[in-house]
């Protein structure tokens, strides 16, 4: 849970009376964590408590490692070449990204501090994988381009299993 929450929980006693309890999810709680809500439990003197395992849903674009995200960030043929800003969502917002001239397809850039930012402990950081996209249409000065640019050039020379 990225930026923590607020959830309400339902509780029914034994005698079919029901309350409900507002619970402070912390910022950076990973799936599995604990909480525990002192003296909401069953009766006694004192009262017990209730201990809460959370789950923590998986988010469509990030996966979590420790406290790094780790996301896919797709990029067109150009920006990969050309280089330059692009713009990449973060937990926090957007930041800009400067991308070296001739970024690679699979080449992972950190963006530090970017993570998950947990109530007691230093923020991990945005690990971006470059996902370079090429045109989908077929162009034929882009091929006559790339036959001039890689036309020759063997990148499985050095591949031996």
């Amino acid at each position: 849970m990225l930026r923590g929450a607020v959830i309400p929980l339902r509780i029914e006693s034994q005698e079919g009376g029901a309350r409900t309890l507002d619970v402070k999810v912390p910022p950076g709680i990973g799936d599995g964590g604990k909480l525990r809500l002192r003296g909401q439990g069953g009766p006694g003197d004192p009262p017990g408590d209730i201990l809460l395992t959370v789950k923590v849903a998986p988010h469509p674009r990030l996966k979590r490692d420790g406290n790094n995200l780790q996301m896919s960030l797709p990029v067109t043929a150009l920006e990969a070449v050309r280089g330059g800003p692009v713009d990449v969502p973060t937990p926090a917002g957007p930041v800009t990204l400067k991308l070296k001239p001739g970024s690679q397809n699979g080449q992972t850039l950190r963006l530090k501090g970017k993570g998950i930012a947990p109530p007691n402990g230093e923020a991990g950081d945005l690990l971006v994988t470059l996902d370079v996209r090429l045109p989908t249409a077929t162009d034929p000065e882009l091929t006559a381009a790339l036959e001039r640019l890689q036309g020759h050039e063997n990148v499985r020379a050095d591949l031996e299993l």
